[in-house]
């Protein structure tokens, strides 16, 4: 799904860098629940572009649905025979990040929401909530569970085939645990977070530089862990990996054949 901010209608608020950025992460976070890639171009001509967004003021861009100033309707979303334009009202002082002002991501999550077929809920915790939740920076907003099965029962789950899972737990300097449960495909990775029941935001993530000296394509995985020992293993082919838990990089020394030290 291609999707464009036109050049002739962008906010004069923020970057024309930041708001592709934000309007960005928010394709990224329904993508990330529902097999859909949503991807910017910025070279196909303009009435082949699947989803066309714009800031405009009051009566703008030929649309029959004007906006009405500062405190109003935020933005809505015109739908089309095979194409959606997005349209944000540029009399909202637009803001990322900060609790004062419209956070642009917010509203661009929730006005995605409608283009792909989404309608409002009656949660005040949903993103797609008729009325605009408040952005605080120490609370960020996320998919809720109901946001999450509304789209994937439209578009269904993603579904992928991982190289390796596994549960890795670690002890901070207290005493107490950390408890993370990753996958690995290919030359990325994902971090499954629990107490949301979801993988982290912003993953995928690749392999390489944030799992230093660890192998694209993994086989296998073993942590043991014991009170006089502590060690992880990555296996690939005929050959393992040692890892440094503490440094977050592989031992130096290693590979070496599995046949050597393994009987």
């Amino acid at each position: 799904v291609t999707w464009r901010l036109i050049r002739s209608a962008y906010s004069k608020q923020l970057s024309m860098n930041a708001q592709r950025s934000a309007l960005g992460l928010g394709f990224r976070m329904w993508s990330e629940v529902i097999p859909l890639i949503f991807e910017e171009d910025l070279h196909s001509a303009i009435y082949d572009v699947d989803i066309r967004i714009a800031f405009g003021r009051g009566d703008h861009l030929n649309c029959n649905n004007d906006f009405d100033g500062y405190g109003g309707q935020l933005s809505h979303v015109i739908k089309f025979v095979e194409s959606t334009d997005i349209h944000f009202d540029d009399d909202e002082f637009l803001t990322l990040g900060s609790e004062q002002g419209t956070n642009l991501v917010k509203v661009a999550v929730h006005e995605v929401g409608h283009a792909l077929g989404l309608y409002h809920t009656h949660r005040n915790y949903s993103i797609m909530y008729a009325i605009y939740n408040r952005f605080t920076p120490n609370n960020d907003f996320e998919l809720g569970w109901e946001d999450r099965k509304l789209a994937q029962d439209i578009y269904g789950t993603c579904e992928l085939r991982f190289d390796t899972v596994f549960d890795w737990v670690r002890q901070r300097p207290d005493r107490s645990l950390i408890y993370n449960t990753y996958f690995f495909q290919g030359y990325h990775y994902w971090m499954y977070e629990n107490r949301f029941n979801r993988t982290r935001y912003g993953d995928p993530l690749q392999i390489q530089p944030e799992w230093k000296g660890v192998p694209t394509h993994v086989d296998g995985f073993v942590h043991v862990w014991t009170h006089d020992d502590d060690k992880t293993y990555f296996f690939k082919g005929r050959h393992y990996y040692l890892y440094n838990n503490t440094g977050d990089q592989t031992v130096p020394g290693y590979p070496r054949n599995i046949t050597d030290d393994f009987r």
